[in-house]
């Protein structure tokens, strides 16, 4: 059972990191900037060092890595999980561009 689950979570994984790359192309380079359609789970693969400025801003469920996980396989943008989480958006651009210093990982 939990070499299943494990493998789904890989496939699921695999499939996200292919629709990245795909909407990647779609958009064009992002230089490192997070805009508000930056999808979380971007995010948060491309630069792990933001999870802690996530949980700390209003982000909490992320501290749990299977969370983190879900996250990865979903097309939630950081506009949207700021709406849901009640988070200003201007506020945690801000945060995450000042952490990931406009690199590209």
């Amino acid at each position: 059972m939990i070499k299943k689950v494990l493998n789904y979570q890989a496939q699921q994984t695999a499939r996200s990191r292919e629709r990245t790359e795909a909407m990647d192309q779609q958009s064009g380079p992002q230089h490192g900037t997070i805009t508000p359609q930056t999808r979380m789970g971007e995010i948060i693969e491309r630069w792990p060092e933001t999870v802690a400025l996530l949980v700390a801003n209003g982000f909490a469920p992320l501290a749990d890595p299977a969370h983190q996980a879900l996250v990865k396989t979903m097309p939630v943008t950081l506009e949207l999980a700021c709406a849901r989480h009640g988070v200003s958006l201007a506020k945690m651009l801000g945060l995450l561009n000042a952490a990931v210093g406009g690199r590209e990982d």
